[in-house]
């Protein structure tokens, strides 16, 4: 089998099909996305507040179990979902069939045709079909899955636990060539089932058969056709996107208002686009390749394929193949940034007073301290943070020792920090603080690191710089958060400090001590009524679970969302688009300098197009120019406490009855 004829019959299919294809899948997007998603949302959500567990985060999952409503709904939301992606790659795959057999076909008639695929291919013979295409193919990031399902992505904190215990890193590598193999060994496996209606297990073994001896070169073939796509699909509109931004470059030479907006168009406006362009024409690509490389396999082996086409799908009389519209849309993703980015230069131009807009507002918190340069959760971690200019708050841990006192540590046992293996409330803090605390750093480069306690901590840095406080309940400490606020009070550094905790009870306690103390929830992810739990100003969620319907519903409440642990340059990309408060990080500089990329050029506009003291200092601070971490309770704007009034009674949008956190775990965060 000649891979340059199945490329030509795949490209020639792509071309002649890209057209309608996009309108389906444009018709199928709004179907699914404005329909389909948000009737599943508001079910789960009904479900759930008509339970005694009325949200679902990583502290509380074990509760889903003991509802069987939670059980029911979960197993029809999966279900639907796995449906719906299934009907997606369905019609994708039976209307390249029938193309590719000369067939036009009806675009309604193909969305019940795909349909009626998916009530024969659900039967219980076939529930590993939809494990497959659900978890398997996302897992290994190929094209040909649902646009439905996002790429794979271990959380960075569950990844970082991974990365440090080498058996957990061996099986997770294991586990990933395991799937890849299946996925290469199952290539046709999609297409037999959904376009000849096979059963699972005779797919599999047919498409075994048409692998057998050929699945390393096939595989190859399948990069080798996925990434030309990838490059040639680019090509195009990046030549014209750069086109048309030197060309209002060049009228704007030197027009500093223009290059703001330009630079945040692309950022905010282009990118995105662009990225869903390039997305959707790949994966029609690839389906393209993925149908002509299954006949022509087949072919090669001398098995007949016979896939099932009804004809009343079969359009007769006049056609249309929609081929402007992939130049339409191509000129819209370069037009619209590039138009928004003038009535952007008009506003700000006729009111600087709009330039306030590009201000980045979002707060930098350094993850136990400046913990990617110096030993976490210590004293020079803190004074690295402190000293970097870049940070607007300190994150650190608190537990408690045996004898009563809170120290400074992430962990419940201090191996990793000191390398002795024993927990920390078995041991008392003389005892701790004898110990260094390197946590694989050079002991020459920090020969002073231990474990400090929480009342040094703030003595030192009390004051001088934002510290936002968690607290790591156990069984053993239920005192801690009464000892942590009565610290903070006597410190009189009060109006310098947030607290958040994993555990609900703990921000209760603290709330019954002194409510005037800013106090988060933590979650790694989460569903359900969740956002207006009356003793949580802000929520601090794994960033890779932050989304816009999340942060719209927060806001709408007068609450904030903090984003840990943000890493990863892409992390740093994709939240920049969102409208986060906060992101905690190991890496302060970094960060701060990606989100207030915009602030110099800002900075010198207002100092150009605006005297002054048109401008209140509340509203825009410029950079070199702001008031230090601690005066910032003087400032207003960007401060925690200005906005986040506790809100009990708050109800939601969807006309649900406020939640007091009624049957969370008193100890919840181990």
């Amino acid at each position: 089998m000649d891979y340059r004829s199945v490329r030509k019959d795949a490209n020639e299919l792509f071309h002649r099909c890209q057209g309608v294809m996009l309108v389906f899948l444009l018709i199928f997007y709004c179907l699914k996305n404005y329909i389909l998603l948000p009737l599943g949302s508001r079910l789960w959500s009904y479900v759930l507040s008509a339970t005694s567990v009325h949200f679902i985060t990583d502290k509380n999952v074990r509760l889903l179990l003991s509802s069987p409503q939670c059980i029911v709904a979960g197993l029809l939301v999966v279900a639907v979902f796995c449906a719906v992606s299934v009907w997606e790659l369905s019609g994708i795959m039976l209307f390249l069939e029938y193309n590719r057999r000369g067939k036009p076909v009806k675009l309604l008639s193909l969305f019940s045709i795909s349909l009626k695929n998916i009530r024969q291919l659900a039967q219980p013979k076939n529930w590993a079909f939809f494990v497959y295409i659900m978890l398997i193919m996302p897992f290994v990031n190929v094209y040909s899955s649902s646009g439905m399902m996002e790429t794979f992505e271990i959380p960075e904190y569950i990844d970082g636990f991974i990365q440090a215990s080498l058996p957990l890193k061996s099986i997770l590598y294991a586990l990933t060539v395991f799937l890849t193999y299946l996925c290469i060994r199952w290539f046709y496996v999609m297409q037999g089932m959904l376009l000849c209606r096979r059963d699972f297990s005779q797919s599999c073994k047919e498409s075994a058969m048409l692998m057998k001896g050929r699945m390393i070169k096939q595989f190859l073939d399948y990069l080798r056709f996925m990434l030309c796509h990838l490059v040639t699909l680019c090509i195009v509109p990046l030549i014209a996107a750069g086109a048309a931004i030197s060309l209002e470059m060049l009228l704007f030479r030197g027009h500093e208002t223009f290059e703001l907006c330009g630079r945040y168009a692309v950022l905010h406006l282009f990118s995105p686009l662009f990225r869903i362009y390039v997305d959707v024409l790949v994966r029609m690509a690839v389906s393209s390749y993925l149908v002509v490389d299954y006949h022509a396999a087949a072919e090669a082996a001398g098995l007949k394929i016979e896939a099932e086409l009804p004809e009343e799908a079969v359009k007769t009389g006049k056609t249309y193949s929609f081929r402007m519209l992939k130049p339409i849309i191509i000129c819209g993703i370069i037009l619209y940034p590039s138009i928004a980015c003038l009535l952007m230069v008009f506003t700000v131009e006729s009111d600087p007073v709009n330039l306030e807009a590009f201000y980045t507002d979002v707060k930098v918190g350094a993850h136990k301290g400046y913990s990617s340069e110096a030993p976490e959760n210590t004293l020079p971690a803190f004074k690295m943070a402190l000293d970097c200019e870049k940070a607007d708050f300190i994150e650190l841990d608190v537990r408690e020792s045996r004898d009563g006192i809170p120290v400074v540590i992430h962990n419940a046992n201090v191996k990793y920090a000191t390398g002795t293996d024993s927990p920390v409330y078995d041991l008392d803090y003389d005892v701790i603080r004898s110990m260094p605390a390197l946590y694989g750093f050079d002991d020459d480069e920090f020969p002073d690191a231990y474990i400090p306690t929480l009342e040094e901590t703030l003595q030192q840095y009390g004051g001088r710089i934002e510290l936002l406080i968690e607290i790591k309940m156990s069984p053993d400490t239920p005192e801690l958060p009464e000892k942590i606020v009565k610290l903070i009070e006597e410190s009189g550094y009060k109006e310098m400090c947030m607290i958040h905790s994993g555990s609900y009870a703990a921000l209760e306690k603290v709330k019954e001590l002194d409510s005037s103390i800013p106090c988060g929830f933590i979650v790694a992810f989460g569903t359900g009524v969740y956002y207006d739990l009356p003793c949580a100003d802000f929520f601090s969620v794994e960033h890779s679970f932050i989304n816009d319907t999340m942060l719209e519903r927060v806001h709408s409440l007068g609450k904030k969302v903090y984003a840990w642990t943000v890493n990863e340059d892409s992390a740093i990309t994709e939240l920049a688009a969102m409208d986060v408060d906060a992101v905690i990080t190991d890496y302060p500089e970094n960060v701060y300098d990606s989100y207030h990329s915009f602030d110099r050029l800002t900075e010198q506009l207002i100092a150009d197009l605006l005297p002054q003291d048109v401008i209140p200092l509340n509203d825009i601070v410029p950079v070199d120019d702001m008031i230090p971490a601690g005066d910032m309770a003087l400032t207003g704007g960007n401060d925690l406490r200005d906005g986040t009034e506790l809100l009990e009674g708050a109800g939601l949008q969807d006309g649900t009855e406020p939640w007091d956190g009624t049957g969370l775990s008193e100890h919840e965060d181990y």
